[in-house]
């Protein structure tokens, strides 16, 4: 209930989060919705059907609570229209239309049918008042409303298509963008072959039309050429009297249009101005719309110099320091992909530094570019060099503050860096940075175990497993080992994966010297906890197991017995004394 009082205090109904259940607390908001009429009440009644709109998920158990709501925001919308309160009226169908969507997840959509055809066609009623000066706002709302209806149901208003068309055509006041939008979107699903009676709740209502403005099955619907042609060419028409927001979504819908109906392609040119008008700007919605005109329609629209110009802007925008890290990390997707479509395109790229990080790049900022950097440097001689310089500013990072974003970070560029670029340099420089990083910060093994066993799957054949391996091995088997009790767990991982490989990767008199000398010693094996002390005799198994015992038998004798003389353990004592007899009276071959 944190969320739901939080809601409430903001929009001035703290005195209702004494409610101790949803289904009381729903009452009380009814019972607000009911009072007696009023301008004084308004503010009260818009807040109350603001927050159900924001709660309806938790408010809604029943299609008893649904009609419930439904009943008191009609209500409150008829009262509206008397008064002349649009904000009140839009949001009552707001708040209607969420509930409605909402229920689905909750209730039969059979007990919801009948209240959700209604509510469409009063929508669809409201819609149908072209022109009408008093309602403009409403109308935009429930266009927007029919919109959202649209998406959660893909063609549930494909009946309504020549309707909508003609209202679209004759609306001339600003609710003429909403109008827009939603005849793109209809047509779009119109058209679309393979999303019919499908919904984000696996279910799809079972509608009976009552309305005029909805043509009934058998009608004739948008399944020719020509009358399709005719609607996206007013679609086209209408978009310089749109905002960039509804340019946008109109142009992406007949993006989808176009790729279900390639006939439409033909006409692709008429698309034209927005890649002349969208090219050189900072906004990101303008940017994604000339992005999925190249990457839909390319030649069809594209010349030469319309690709070089793109390019040239999504660098630009990928690293421009007043941008938003939001905004430069969509840029850097649009340009990895541009690139990833039209790899003849990176020859065209002579400065790189566009790619490079800065200092306040973020995690995600730094990973993007470097991968990309390692992309436009790849098959190209000394490339090492910039690749690994470029490092820097993320290691350094590291240093002051290390995260795991951080971390997964590092080592996704390095194993890039060494898929991209399998050089004798990248071999040898990888291995030495991952140690380094790894001495510092211990936390920091599993990202190189997990980094071990990605480059054996992939790179069978490269030599940076072992060598990695045997350095960690080598570095944290030292008396100066930063390794503590605490983060010893991450010490015996490495060992854990050492002692499958080779004698000299594993170097097995190192590993149980260090035991003996550090973890097995009398002032130590007292405090280790279960879990660690069998980990560790797993370790000692292994090495028997995987190795001839004759050339560490003396060490591993001896950590045995010192686990027998200072563990407290009675699991740990048998376990150990089982190996240790094992290893006394059996040969190598009887082991397994």
């Amino acid at each position: 209930m944190s969320c739901v009082n939080r809601n409430l205090v903001a929009l001035g109904l703290g005195y209702l989060s004494e409610s101790t259940d949803f289904p009381s607390l729903l009452d009380q908001l009814i019972k607000i919705l009911l009072e007696e009429k009023g301008s004084e009440k308004f503010a009260s009644k818009y807040n109350v059907a603001i927050f159900i709109e924001l709660e309806s998920a938790a408010l809604i158990f029943s299609a008893a609570d649904v009609e419930l709501i439904f009943v008191a925001l009609k209500n409150v919308f008829q009262e509206c229209t008397k008064e002349n309160s649009p904000l009140l009226h839009g949001q009552c169908i707001l708040s209607m239309t969420t509930v409605l969507l909402q229920a689905f997840e909750k209730v039969n959509e059979e007990e919801l049918g009948v209240l959700f055809t209604e509510h469409i066609e009063f929508l669809l009623g409201l819609v149908n008042q072209t022109n009408n000066v008093n309602n403009i706002h409403i109308r935009s709302i429930a266009a927007r409303c029919l919109t959202e209806i649209e998406i959660c149901f893909p063609q549930i208003l494909k009946n309504c298509v020549d309707s909508l068309y003609m209202a679209a055509v004759v609306e001339t006041s600003i609710a003429h963008q909403c109008y827009m939008s939603l005849l793109a979107l209809v047509i779009s699903h119109s058209i679309a072959d393979k999303i019919n009676e499908t919904s984000l709740w696996g279910k799809y209502p079972n509608t009976q039309w009552k309305s005029n403005f909805i043509q009934q099955e058998g009608d004739t619907l948008i399944t020719g050429y020509t009358d399709l042609k005719e609607m996206v060419s007013f679609l086209v028409d209408q978009l310089p009297l749109c905002s960039t927001e509804g340019v946008a979504w109109i142009t992406m819908q007949i993006i989808d249009m176009m790729l279900h109906k390639p006939d439409l392609q033909a006409s692709a040119q008429v698309l034209k101005p927005l890649v002349l008008h969208f090219s050189n700007t900072y906004s990101t919605v303008a940017g994604h719309v000339v992005f999925l005109l190249e990457k839909h329609l390319g030649n069809l629209i594209f010349q030469e110099k319309d690709m070089i110009q793109l390019l040239q802007q999504l660098l630009l925008n990928s690293s421009h320091p007043s941008l938003s890290a939001s905004t430069r990390l969509l840029y850097l997707d649009w340009l990895s992909d541009y690139l990833s479509r039209r790899p003849e395109k990176i020859a065209s790229i002579q400065d790189v530094n566009f790619v490079l990080p800065g200092s306040f790049d973020g995690p995600e900022t730094h990973l993007k570019k470097l991968k990309l950097l390692s992309s436009l440097l790849k098959n190209k001689k000394e490339s090492s060099v910039p690749l690994l310089h470029a490092l820097a500013t993320l290691q350094k990072q590291m240093k002051c503050k290390s995260s795991i974003k951080l971390k997964s970070a590092l080592i996704k560029v390095l194993y890039r860096y060494l898929c991209d670029h399998h050089n004798v340099d990248m071999s040898a420089e990888v291995p030495r940075i991952l140690v380094a990083v790894t001495k510092e910060d211990i936390s920091f093994v599993p990202f190189v175990l997990n980094f071990i066993h990605c480059v054996q799957d992939i790179l069978p054949k490269s030599s940076v497993p072992s060598c990695l391996l045997t350095s960690l091995v080598m570095a944290f088997t030292q008396p100066d080992s930063a390794a503590t009790l605490a983060t010893f767990h991450f010490v015996l991982d490495i060992f854990l994966m050492a002692v499958t490989q080779d004698l000299c990767i594993c170097q097995p008199k190192a590993i149980l010297n260090y035991l003996m000398k550090y973890i097995v010693c009398e002032e130590v094996c007292g405090l280790l906890s279960w879990m660690l002390g069998h980990q560790i005799l797993s370790l000692c198994f292994k090495l028997m197991s995987n190795y001839d015992t004759v050339v560490f038998f003396y060490e591993l004798c001896e950590v045995l017995k010192m686990f027998m003389a200072n563990s407290e353990d009675v699991d740990l004592l048998d376990r150990a004394h089982i190996y240790h007899s094992l290893l006394v009276s059996l040969s190598n071959k009887k082991i397994y």
